[in-house]
Formats: C-alpha cells, structure tokens, sequence
C-alpha cells in the first residue's frame, strides 16, 4: 500500500520538487497550494492537487479532512509552505511580519494540529517541519525570517517529545540556501524600506544581504533527494541541516558572542554606519548627538514613516 504523504506550499520551489520526487518514488502525494492554478502539470502526473491555505482554518480542516475521508490515513505531513523577508528590525511593516508569521509558523501549527489527531489515532506517522539554518543565528537585517524559523525550530523539538509516545515521529529540517527564486519575491519589500531607512548609509551592503543568500544556493532537487533519504534512514533523525550555509552558520553559532557580532557588523556595514554616525555626531554637535528620529534635520539617517506594504509575498 503506498504510503500517503501530504506536503503544503507545493505550488513552486522546494514544495514542488518534494511532490515530484515523492511521486517518482511511488508515494501518494497530496501536493496542496493556495496557487493550485499553476500546477496543471503535477495534475496529468497523477499527483492530487488540492486548495490549501495555511492562514485559513477553514481551509485546512476541509483540506485535511476530504483527504482523509478518501484515503483513511495520512502517513507523512511536509510542512513546507513559507515566506522570506529582509528588513532592518525595527523598520519591518507589522502587517508584513504577521503575514511572515502566519504562514511560517502559525499555519505549521494548524495544519499539524489538524494532522496529528489522524496518526495518534494510527499508531504511526511521520511529520516533517522545513525550518531553516538561518533560525541558529540572529542575522542582521534578516530578523524576522530567522525568528519565525527559530519558533518553527523549538515548538518543533517540543512536539517531537509529546508525540513520542504515539510512535509518531517528528524531523525538522535546515537547508541552508536553496534555489528557488524566494529570495526575489522578498526584494520589493527591501527596496521600499530602504527608501527612507536610517540604515540608507549602507543601503549598498543591506541590499547585497539577499544575494549573499543567492550565491551560496544549491539545487531544489538535491535538497528534495535529502529529504526523501531522511525518511529512510535507519535511525531517523530529529534534526538535519543540509547544504554549505549550515556548515557556515553552525561555526557561527559556536563562537563567542562578541567575536560573532564583529564578524557580522563588518559583513553587514553595521561597524561602517557606526563609524558614519559618530563622525556625523562630532561634526555637527560636539555635545548633542545626530538626532535619528526628527525628521525635519537635514541629516542621512531619517527615521521613517511606518508604512503598511500589505501582504504581498507569495506563501510557497
């Protein structure tokens, strides 16, 4: 009996080639999008195509439940559907990091929720949470993205000790940068921020932090081949890491604090800016420093207006 397997954001990108490999493999796969329009293609593989929202949950109880009336069972839930975004932390639209989270995490959780009752029922079942290696380091202008994945990350290893007792097996998984075109979808949010940013001094150096992402990519197929191996391992794994970022962020993440935020204030122009500003302090009031927030000076670092950008990322 194939196993059945249900994977969410599988419209593009790592959600795609994870249906596809699947399929290849001979698994049953549920591959679930709120874009279903642009997989017509998986739909002539024999791949079941179904509407599913993870910010909608009324979308993902009917979603869940219409497969499990078909097949009776789900075996493997994929976790996958998620969002990137690049912005200094304090200057992120609120609108936009609630999107973030909602779909990075919120919706993790109720679709999980609607899943695990499923296979406690069984006996059996294994759930697979996408996270990302970016959650083991607070990076600079990449604060909301590593946040919502480092809420991903420990709800997940608490889920995996709850569910332990039920035979069901829990893996998160942190692929360092793939290619699939996410990090485009996250720059017109960037470029707006920048416009009127107090970090626009460095606005070359925040504006490389996605292609700095980009030219450490690998193949979507490789990591989807990972993922397939993950499950037949002998031993599954709690976590795995996969790709050359997760060796370079592991380092980080060994390192004492200080020397790991000089290394990535360098890397991201953040010491360059401190320099920018106290020169600029020094220069226009000795005894007053640069005021950051007024917006009438005549200075580069303007605090901005708060601006709702809306929700315009896509959610695979």
């Amino acid at each position: 009996m194939n196993k059945v397997v249900v994977i969410t954001g599988a419209s593009s990108g790592i959600g795609r080639s994870l249906a596809l490999t699947f399929h290849n493999y001979g698994f049953k796969v549920f591959a679930t999008s709120r874009n279903i329009e642009r997989m017509n293609d998986m739909l002539e593989m024999g791949i079941k195509v179904l509407e599913l929202d993870v910010t909608s949950q009324d979308s993902i109880e009917q979603t869940i439940k219409g497969i499990v009336e078909v097949e009776g069972r789900i075996d493997i839930l994929i976790n996958n559907a998620g969002i990137t975004m690049f912005g200094p932390a304090i200057e992120v639209p609120m609108i936009d990091l609630r999107t973030l989270f909602e779909v990075n995490f919120f919706g993790l959780i109720a679709t999980t929720n609607q899943v695990a009752p499923h296979m406690i029922n069984a006996r059996k079942g294994i759930i697979i949470n996408i996270g990302s290696v970016a959650a083991w380091n607070g990076m600079p202008f990449g604060s909301s993205y590593s946040s919502s994945k480092a809420a991903l990350h420990n709800w997940s290893d608490a889920l995996r000790m709850e569910l332990d007792p039920f035979n069901i097996k829990v893996i998160t998984i942190a692929p360092g940068p793939i290619s699939t075109g996410i990090i485009e979808k996250a720059t017109p949010l960037l470029d707006h921020i920048m416009e009127r940013s107090v970090y626009r001094a460095i606005a070359s150096d925040i504006n490389n932090r996605p292609q700095m992402s980009k030219s450490r990519q690998v193949p979507v197929q490789s990591f989807a081949d990972f993922v397939l191996s993950t499950i037949f391992s002998r031993r599954i794994p709690a976590n795995a890491a996969f790709g050359p970022g997760s060796v370079i962020l592991r380092f980080l993440s060994y390192l004492p604090t200080w020397l790991s935020d000089y290394i990535l204030k360098k890397q991201f122009g953040l010491a360059k800016l401190k320099s920018i500003i106290q020169k600029a302090d020094k220069d226009n009031r000795p005894s007053n420093p640069v005021d950051l927030s007024n917006n009438n000076n005549n200075n580069n670092f303007n605090q901005p207006d708060i601006v709702e950008v809306g929700k315009e990322q896509s959610t695979e």
